[in-house]
């Protein structure tokens, strides 16, 4: 194992994110176009998690390419590298030394001010940000509610959605089919 393999075994991210439910390896191919736009910590993340729902699903890894697929709509800049997204469908991007989080229930993206790893390791692990941005009370409620968290090829939202009127608590929180629900709330 490599320092970079090694990294992740003992950070804040894999204390609060690494157990949970069996994920799908990462293959050498899937990694191959976008290891070389970041950096050689985040293809270890990769490779490290593999890919499917983390901890208790409120946060999904993917394969970049299948991000890219997924937020086509959402017209990321050239360059930038989709990481992670969260069960509502936040997605966490780099660019060289710069992280995104975009958030398609309100239709805004900012940065975090900080470096990929970091973003995974560092702000990833806060509560402020997993409460106050990815939602993870309303996450917590919505899927004791709905009995599971959404799968892999599914997302929670609200109905109606926020832009919509809608209200972020866990009794107006539905699951829908991830492609779809990106693409609608695309359109608002």
């Amino acid at each position: 194992m490599t320092d970079t393999d090694t990294f992740w075994a003992g950070s804040a991210f894999d204390r609060m994110w690494g157990a949970g439910p069996v994920r799908r390896p990462a293959q050498d191919s899937e990694l191959a176009r976008h290891a070389a736009r970041v950096d050689p910590l985040i293809t270890a993340f990769w490779r490290r998690y593999g890919w499917g729902l983390l901890g208790s699903g409120l946060l999904v890894a993917q394969p970049p390419a299948e991000l890219e697929s997924l937020y086509g709509r959402w017209r990321l800049p050239a360059g930038r590298v989709p990481v992670l997204r969260s069960a509502w469908g936040h997605l966490l991007s780099v660019d060289g030394d710069a992280s995104y989080l975009l958030d398609p229930l309100y239709g805004d993206e900012r940065t975090l001010g900080c470096d990929g790893v970091t973003a995974l390791d560092a702000l990833l692990v806060v509560d402020a940000l997993l409460d106050d941005d990815l939602l993870r009370p309303a996450f917590r409620d919505a899927t004791v509610r709905i009995g599971r968290p959404p799968n892999i090829d599914e997302c929670l939202g609200f109905v109606p959605a926020l832009r919509l009127g809608g209200r972020p608590d866990a009794e107006t929180a539905a699951i829908g089919a991830l492609a779809a629900t990106l693409d609608l709330l695309a359109q608002l």
